[in-house]
């Protein structure tokens, strides 16, 4: 209230705030059993709030905006990171920013429709405000490109050098579930879950953040320019998408949980398949996300999590 209050006050003065949509939608939530006095119960199943590293609260309205659009004269120290049949990735040091960045770049002789793709994949991180989902920062249209945080590595890598303990996996896991509930909150599918499209930062207190990237398969039903005619590329495919019985064009929430179940079962266990070894409860988490029959799988990813986290 004391937020609101002040806010209200400093509208259209020199110190006029905004609070960040994160936050101020948790704001608006508690104010539904936030009571002033005799203590406050809060409600079953109310999750525990998430506290972005690096992402202000609050924001004036009235600073004053700087035009970077982040030209190649902007960029130093140059480092191929990783590539693909879409676009190549490259780590170089914004010298405006004084940080190091990433730039994704669309790989020559694309077609104009894979150009859009690049940046709609773009527009779409752009919209998307959550602590575990690559953030973005600016687009070239001219050389068709756009930068991005950097990220040291991504899942496989991170998991093939540092060989995480088990609370450390189950933290990612929870990380990548929580992005995976913010993308089905808006209506989207990712479609390519995979170990390489979760990256990694440890910071040097030894807290570790993840974050989903690669949003170019995402599935946005507003969007027309998709290709559904075009093969699966994720790792962990569904049968029903690789054996064809099913068009990419009718991936839902049943393909979805598929390849989120196999991704989390991963980062758990460091293995692919269940073996000997396995928990049952873990078994059975897998086993049911990744039923053979798409209607036996849960139809929501509060299913999953409650299967991978009892």
């Amino acid at each position: 209230n004391s937020i609101k209050w002040l806010r209200d006050k400093l509208l259209n003065s020199s110190h006029e705030f905004q609070v960040s949509p994160y936050y101020d939608e948790i704001f608006e939530h508690t104010l539904d059993f936030l009571v002033t006095s005799g203590g406050s119960k809060i409600p079953f199943g109310w999750e525990s709030v998430d506290l972005p590293r690096k992402k202000c609260i609050f924001t004036m309205t009235s600073t004053i905006e700087i035009d970077h659009t982040g030209t190649e004269m902007s960029f130093s120290n140059y480092t191929k990171v990783g590539s693909g049949s879409f676009a190549t990735v490259y780590k170089a040091f914004d010298k405006f920013l004084n940080r190091d960045i990433a730039i994704k770049k669309a790989n020559a002789n694309l077609e104009e429709k894979d150009i859009e793709r690049l940046a709609n994949e773009f527009t779409q991180l752009s919209k998307l405000d959550s602590p575990y989902i690559v953030d973005v920062y600016s687009y070239n249209a001219d050389k068709n490109w756009y930068t991005m945080e950097y990220m040291p590595y991504n899942f496989d890598k991170y998991n093939e050098q540092h060989n995480p303990n088990e609370e450390i996996r189950r933290k990612i896991a929870l990380q990548i579930l929580s992005a995976s509930e913010y993308i089905d909150s808006k209506k989207l599918f990712h479609r390519d879950l995979s170990p390489n499209n979760v990256l990694i930062r440890e910071y040097k207190d030894g807290s570790i953040v993840a974050k989903l990237s690669d949003f170019g398969l995402v599935k946005n039903p507003d969007f027309q320019l998709t290709n559904f005619d075009t093969n699966p590329k994720g790792t962990f495919i569904a049968p029903e998408l690789s054996s064809g019985h099913i068009s990419f064009k009718q991936y839902s929430i049943k393909q979805e949980v598929y390849a989120l179940t196999r991704l989390l079962f991963f980062i758990i266990t460091g293995k692919s398949d269940p073996d000997d070894s396995t928990p049952a409860y873990l078994k059975k988490a897998y086993n049911t996300g990744t039923h053979s029959d798409p209607d036996q799988r849960p139809d929501n990813i509060a299913t999953v999590k409650a299967l991978f986290f009892q």
